[in-house]
C-alpha cells in the first residue's frame, strides 16, 4: 500500500508546470503552422484552447504557492494510475481509428469529455449511495470534496458513455465505427485505476482464511497496515488502512493493540478486477479485429463488463458488516442469497444490455472500408447506436477509494 507516491516541493512543481504550459502553446501553434504549410485549414480555436489550458494551469499553481496555500504537492499514487490509464485507453483509441481510417482528432476530445464526465458520474452515484452514512451531516458543498475521495466507476461509466453518445450524434459521426473504437480500450483504463485501488487501499476484499492459498500467494498475505498521520494541527495521530480500520473498529477481527500493525488476510479484490480487465481487453481487440458489423465491440463490452462486475463482487469486503457476531456482505437478499447494490444493478440490467446488443446488430451495418474512401458519413442506424461507452473511475484519498 503506498497512497501518496510521492511529496514534490512547490519549487518542483513550478517547474513542471511551467514546462507543461510552454509544450501547451508550442505544440498547439506548431499544429496550425504545420497546417497552413501544407495548405490546410489550420485549427486555431483547438490551438487557443490547449494554450489557454497550460497558462491557466501553471497560473493555478503560481497563486497557490505564492499565495501560501501550498507548501507542498502530494501526487496520490490512485490519481496517477487513473490519468496513465485515461492517457493509454485513448492512446489506443486513436491506433484504433486511425487503422480504419477515421479522423483520430475526436477521439481526444472524446476522451476529454469522458474524464470529466465520468468524474461527476462517478461522484454522484458514490453521494447518493452513501449519503445517510456520510453525507447526511454534512453541507452540499461535501459533493465537490472529491479530493477526500468517494466513487462509483459505475456511475462514470453510464455518464461518459452519455457524453460520448451525445458527442458522436451533435457531430454527425459514424457511430458505432467510432463507438467500437471508445469500446475497446475502456478496460486498459479500468485495470490501470484497479492497480491505483490497491495502492491506495481503497475497494478491498473480504477475509481470507490464514493460511490459505490466497494469503500465501501474498508472502506474509495480502494484509494493509496500520500507520501513522499527521493532522492538519501537528498533532500525530494513530489511523490505519480503510482494511485495517474496519477490521478493528466495524468487524472487530483485529484487536486495538499497539501492536497489532495489519488487518486480517483478505482477498485483493482490486488485482482480481485489474486481471478480469485485462483478459475483457484482449477479447475486445480480437472482437474489434475481427469484426464483420460495427457494433461488436460495444455490444461485446456492454455484456461482458456487467458479468466481470458481478463475479469480482463476491470477493468485495468494504461492504461486510457484523449481525450478531457473523460477517455478512451486500445489500440485499434474493433466494437466500446475499447481493451487493451492484450485482442487483447487474442482475436487472444484464437482460436489457443482451437485448439491446442483439437489437444493435441486427440493424447495425456490415464495416466500411474507410481506408478505400467509403462515405465516413453517419448512417440512420448508427445515430440510434451511437450512445458509446468510455473510461470510468473516479479519484480517491487513502481513506476512501472507487467503488
Amino acid at each position: 500500500m503506498r497512497p501518496i507516491l510521492v511529496v514534490l516541493p512547490t519549487w518542483a512543481l513550478l517547474v513542471l508546470s511551467s514546462i507543461f504550459a510552454l509544450w501547451c502553446v508550442i505544440s498547439g501553434w506548431r499544429g496550425v503552422s504545420k497546417s497552413r504549410a501544407a495548405g490546410e485549414d489550420p485549427d486555431v480555436a483547438g490551438a487557443w484552447q490547449v494554450s489557454v489550458f497550460g497558462v491557466a494551469q501553471l497560473v493555478f499553481f503560481s497563486v497557490a504557492v505564492f499565495g501560501g496555500w501550498m507548501d507542498q504537492f502530494k501526487i496520490y499514487s490512485y490519481g496517477t494510475c487513473l490519468m496513465v490509464g485515461f492517457g493509454l485507453a485513448i492512446a489506443l483509441g486513436v491506433v484504433l481509428v486511425r487503422r480504419r481510417g477515421l479522423d483520430w482528432s475526436p477521439v481526444i476530445d472524446m476522451g476529454l469529455l469522458a474524464i470529466v464526465s465520468a468524474i461527476f458520474g462517478s461522484r454522484l452515484f458514490y453521494y447518493v449511495y452513501n449519503y445517510e452514512k456520510r453525507f447526511a451531516d454534512e453541507p452540499w458543498t461535501a459533493f465537490l470534496r472529491i479530493d477526500q475521495g468517494g466513487m462509483t466507476v459505475i456511475g462514470g461509466v453510464i455518464f461518459a458513455g452519455l457524453a460520448v453518445g451525445w458527442y458522436i450524434r451533435r457531430n454527425k459521426l459514424p457511430g458505432l465505427a467510432y463507438a467500437d473504437a471508445c469500446a475497446a480500450p475502456i478496460p486498459l483504463g479500468q485495470a490501470i485505476g484497479r492497480l491505483g485501488c490497491y495502492m491506495n487501499g481503497c475497494c478491498w476484499g473480504k477475509p481470507v482464511e490464514e493460511g490459505g492459498f490466497v494469503a500465501n500467494l501474498f508472502g506474509s498475505g495480502c494484509r494493509f497496515p496500520r500507520f501513522l498521520e499527521e493532522g492538519a494541527d501537528g498533532v500525530v495521530m494513530t489511523v490505519g488502512s480503510p482494511p485495517f480500520m474496519q477490521h478493528r473498529d466495524e468487524l472487530g477481527l483485529v484487536p486495538d493493540l499497539p501492536d497489532v500493525d495489519l488487518s486480517m488476510p483478505i482477498h485483493p479484490s482490486q488485482l482480481y478486477s485489474s486481471t478480469a480487465s485485462l483478459i475483457l481487453l484482449v477479447i475486445l481487440l480480437i472482437v474489434h479485429s475481427r469484426k464483420t458489423r460495427e457494433g461488436m465491440v460495444l455490444a461485446a463490452y456492454g455484456v461482458l463488463y456487467p458479468i466481470q462486475r458481478f463475479t469480482v463482487e463476491f470477493f468485495r469486503g468494504d461492504r461486510l458488516h457484523n449481525e450478531d457476531g457473523v460477517l455478512v456482505r451486500g445489500d440485499w437478499t434474493f433466494l437466500g442469497v446475499r447481493f451487493s447494490l451492484f450485482q442487483a444493478m447487474v442482475m436487472v440490467a444484464l437482460p436489457i444490455m443482451i437485448v439491446m446488443a442483439i437489437y444493435l446488430l441486427r440493424r447495425a451495418e456490415p464495416i466500411k472500408d474507410y481506408l478505400a474512401g467509403e462515405s465516413a458519413g453517419p448512417g440512420p442506424d448508427q445515430s440510434d447506436g451511437s450512445a458509446g461507452g468510455d473510461e470510468s473511475s473516479g479519484n480517491s484519498s487513502p481513506d476512501q477509494g472507487t467503488a
